[in-house]
């Protein structure tokens, strides 16, 4: 079962118990893929449509921490239902620990000698940990392991 089938299967479930957070959510992730779907005019593969429902989280989360800061408790709220509606079809992340550890080792493969080689190191990490780990704090790392060195 694809992705896709899961939710869809999913949203069928929500709208039978009339759970409409989780059936708008899962309405846009469907959505979200059927327009990537006819943007690139064949069906998707798994790590597209993972890519895809990830973008759509990360929208989530963004909004979260939007309405957090402005002190709308109540719509932060309702996007962070959403977003762990979401997160559950997503494969876990790695966590900060695992990330520096594999920096760590690819610099040394690398030969990496300080900041001045974040591009190399950042080019080779992410394009391996790609779905596996959040860019941001992939970065953050890189350029805390090449300061260290």
């Amino acid at each position: 079962m694809t992705l896709t089938e899961k939710i869809r299967k999913d949203m069928i479930e929500a709208v039978k118990a009339k759970d409409t957070s989780k059936v708008d959510i899962l309405k846009m992730a469907l959505a979200s893929l059927k327009n990537a779907q006819i943007e690139k005019g064949e069906d998707l593969d798994e790590k597209s449509q993972e890519n895809i429902i990830r973008k759509e989280a990360k929208k989530l989360k963004d909004a979260y921490e939007e309405y957090q800061q402005a002190g709308r408790d109540d719509l932060a709220e309702k996007e962070k239902v959403q977003l762990g509606i979401l997160e559950a079809y997503l494969p876990k992340l790695m966590d900060e620990s695992e990330i520096r550890d594999f920096v760590e080792k690819k610099a040394k493969e690398l030969g990496a000698q300080g900041p001045r080689d974040i591009g190399k190191v950042m080019g080779v990490v992410m394009k391996e940990l790609q779905g596996k780990a959040d860019g941001g704090l992939v970065n953050n790392i890189v350029k805390d392991v090449l300061n260290e060195i």
